[in-house]
């Protein structure tokens, strides 16, 4: 209610013409919402194995983007991508650059020494020790930059036959090359933040999205449609969550620079990620994951996320309540300021002739979705 309360729904798309095109699912937000409260938790305790709220984004951002690709395939090369990056501009860069000034002024300009891997290489600041204070949490946003890079092209220029199997090789071959390469990094943080280490949470949301291809994206039509696989669903996040409890509780971590952390840990967190996308996509638990508090944090993620470490690191020792409250009012006025404005100003100026309401070729996400991927 008090998310609510600041504006945090998703009102820039009238309500009636999410329901005529049955195009949101507000579950989505919801996850969001869990994955960044996973986020929080696990950088305010340490609590391990919630390190996975990255994971849910990682998934959710291949379903998401890939929805969005398949939607907009119809339309020349130069206008899908044009169309698709000024999208992903209007979401990114503006949060971004706030988060990028707030920064200096906090912590002065000595990590802008290595100011050219802010433009989409941050993964690399980690893994190579270089400064980076507060920007830890960029490294994410970089993989996604880089996959926002090279999936568009791969969607655009091959069938949706050809598309499946290049997802299902690059789910495949991440964990061989975590497994094979690891001995030859100092630590695990390489293969924890670098994309080909990563590509398989991207390519499973991408197959999800291609394997739903066509399936109106509304809570009530996909019940329907998919219920019969809801036990699979289940059964692939208790088998994650149980092959990921056992492992944590060999003390496995992803950045120990084990093989079996960053193959057999990984995987089983990508597979509690992926039940979790599939059951929020078939209906199971929606009442929950649709309540105002989930779908509101789900919205502000973006900023939530860029600088929940700032908070931290700003916050006394054991602050972690005030951090989540500074947290919290930086997102909610970037949210209310920044973020929802420009998204809304992007909405009104597409052209509607190019965003059908129902094609047969891809995932129907609504502009919500679309402009709301972290």
């Amino acid at each position: 209610m008090i998310l609510s309360g600041f504006g945090l729904r998703g009102d820039f798309v009238e309500k009636e013409e999410r329901a005529a095109t049955g195009g949101h699912v507000v579950a989505l937000d919801g996850l969001r919402g869990i994955a960044i409260l996973f986020v929080f938790v696990f950088h305010a305790f340490n609590a391990n194995l919630l390190w996975m709220g990255v994971d849910i984004f990682f998934v959710l951002s291949g379903f998401l983007i890939t929805g969005i690709l398949l939607r907009q395939k119809r339309k020349s090369f130069l206008n899908y991508l044009g169309g698709f990056y000024i999208q992903r501009s209007r979401r990114i860069l503006p949060a971004y650059s706030v988060f990028l000034a707030v920064s200096v002024l906090l912590f002065g300009t000595g990590w802008l020494s290595y100011w050219y891997l802010y433009l989409g290489g941050m993964n690399f600041l980690i893994p190579l020790n270089l400064p980076h204070l507060s920007t830890q949490p960029l490294w994410s946003l970089a993989v996604e930059e880089q996959f926002y890079l090279l999936w568009p092209l791969a969607v655009f220029f091959l069938d949706k036959r050809r598309l499946i199997i290049l997802a299902w090789a690059l789910l495949i071959l991440a964990p061989v090359l975590r497994w094979v390469c690891t001995p030859y990094f100092s630590s695990g943080f390489a293969t924890y933040m670098l994309l080909p280490f990563r590509m398989d949470t991207l390519a499973a949301g991408a197959l999800v999205a291609l394997y739903m291809s066509g399936v109106p994206m509304q809570a009530s039509v996909v019940q329907v449609n998919l219920r019969p696989y809801r036990v699979h669903a289940l059964l692939l996040l208790v088998a994650g969550a149980t092959l990921a409890i056992a492992l944590n509780a060999k003390g496995l971590k992803p950045t120990m620079g084990s093989q079996l952390a960053n193959t057999a840990l990984l995987e089983a967190t990508l597979m509690i990620s992926v039940g979790l996308l599939l059951l929020s996509l078939m209906g199971v638990g929606v009442r929950g994951l649709s309540s105002k508090g989930l779908t509101g944090l789900g919205r502000i993620s973006y900023s939530f996320y860029l600088i929940h470490m700032t908070a931290l690191q700003l916050a006394p020792p054991h602050g972690w309540a005030l951090a989540l409250g500074m947290t919290l009012a930086y997102s909610i006025v970037m949210w209310v300021v920044i973020e929802r404005p420009i998204l809304r100003r992007g909405h009104r100026t597409e052209p509607k002739r190019g965003v059908p309401q129902l094609e047969p070729t891809g995932v129907n996400v609504s502009a919500d979705e679309r402009i709301k991927v972290l």
